[in-house]
């Protein structure tokens, strides 16, 4: 469980600084935004926030950003941080439920995170896509890049 130091948003941008444990005395930091990507790699993770992070008024409390990146990366096949995740998505309009936690939660739709037979909501495994299967630029998927461009 995370005790959480100093967790928001200043200037549009999430910025996250926490203790891990209250024994702990390292702090880590997290303030990695989207732009520190490489520039295809933003618009691929934009593209992927506008087909799965439908907005809704309700919170979506079975999914965090924290979750919610590690299936961008899979689908993508590219790393990127929980702050950069979080930055996303306020860059796509989508406030947190709670600024101040390390793991935010956003009101989207759970049935556009099912979309398409997503196996997201299937246990906690997504790999039974391939990774990387919604990126046009990685090999086995050349058939999406004229569609993207």
């Amino acid at each position: 469980m995370y005790v959480s130091n100093d967790v928001g948003i200043r200037n549009g941008h999430p910025y996250t600084h926490w203790k891990v444990s209250l024994s702990d005395e390292r702090l880590s930091v997290d303030d990695d935004l989207l732009s520190d990507l490489p520039d295809e790699q933003q618009v691929l993770a934009r593209i992927w926030a506008m087909a799965y992070m439908v907005p809704t008024s309700t919170a979506n409390k079975r999914h965090t950003s924290y979750g919610l990146k590690h299936v961008l990366e899979h689908d993508m096949d590219f790393y990127l941080t929980n702050n950069q995740f979080k930055d996303l998505m306020l860059q796509m309009g989508h406030r947190p439920v709670n600024e101040h936690a390390v793991n935010w939660q956003f009101r989207i739709s759970e049935k556009a995170l099912n979309w398409a037979g997503s196996p997201i909501m299937c246990g906690n495994s997504i790999r039974s896509r391939p990774r990387g299967w919604m990126n046009p630029y990685k090999s086995g998927t050349e058939h999406l890049k004229d569609e993207w461009e």
